[in-house]
């Protein structure tokens, strides 16, 4: 999605691309529920999107990052599991950031953190 707002992607499934589900330049407040994302270079990534709830999603077998997050605020990951990935959770330049609950497993970089990121 790009410049979209307040909707709602919920029971999809996107295998073998280079973004799984890819939230773009002024996508906020979007509801993301129950996706999976297998197979991608990135399965969730999040660029200057803002408000953005991800709920029980599913990053798995990433080239790259399970979930990316660039330039973005105010993001909630809650019960999204990331696992297999080349880096399981990707922060870049985002701030107040929630996580209850997400789980990253068997990474090769468990979570990265490489500037200036405020998680709540």
């Amino acid at each position: 999605m790009r410049n979209s707002s307040t909707n709602l992607l919920s029971n999809n499934t996107v295998l073998d691309s280079n973004y799984g589900l890819w939230l773009y330049s002024s996508s906020n407040d979007n509801k993301l529920d129950d996706n999976r994302a297998l197979d991608n270079q990135i399965g969730v990534y999040l660029k200057e999107s803002n408000g953005n709830v991800l709920t029980d999603n599913t990053a798995l077998n990433s080239t790259v990052s399970g979930i990316s997050v660039w330039d973005s605020a105010e993001n909630t990951l809650i019960n999204n599991e990331a696992s297999n990935n080349y880096v399981s959770i990707y922060l870049q330049n985002s701030s107040e950031m929630h996580f209850p609950t997400t789980r990253h497993l068997a990474a090769i970089t468990g979570c990265g953190l490489p500037f200036a990121v405020t998680i709540a």
